[in-house]
């Protein structure tokens, strides 16, 4: 974990790592950062618990085949209805904005976008870790069979 803080703490550093960091933060990236990360995030786990089921020599062959049919169904449901559900979030946040009186409500635009920032996190963390293995159990094995 060491290795990892210090390759991370040095990219930081870096003037490269600089630009990426202020590129990112800059608005124009600002819906990539609230809806595409959580994504790339899901698909990374869920390629990840794919391949440790896929290696792990103490799963029977039978429950491999449930748990990666589950994960890639998880994977492919929770990355449509998160992406979906996280865009329609942003377009709505931004219409509630514009909409207000900022004279009345002098940090709306602060506050919807730390809601944007922040639901489709939740969002994504409760469809992909929670909602759908709880559906799928049933589906995968039956896929299985």
């Amino acid at each position: 974990m060491a290795k990892i803080d210090k390759i991370l703490t040095g990219f930081a550093k870096s003037n490269v790592g600089q630009k990426f960091y202020k590129n990112m933060i800059s608005g124009k990236n600002e819906k990539l950062v609230n809806t595409a990360l959580p994504i790339v995030e899901a698909s990374v786990a869920s390629a990840m618990a794919i391949t440790a089921t896929a290696i792990n020599p103490k799963i029977e062959k039978e429950q491999k085949q449930s748990l990666m049919i589950q994960s890639g169904l998880r994977w492919g449901i929770s990355v449509f209805l998160a992406g979906s559900i996280a865009k329609g979030f942003n377009n709505f946040a931004d219409n509630v904005v514009k909409q207000l009186n900022p004279e009345l409500i002098p940090q709306a635009k602060k506050v919807a976008d730390g809601l944007k920032v922040g639901i489709p996190m939740i969002n994504t963390v409760l469809i992909s870790r929670f909602l759908t293995p709880v559906f799928l159990i049933p589906v995968s094995s039956k896929i299985r069979d």
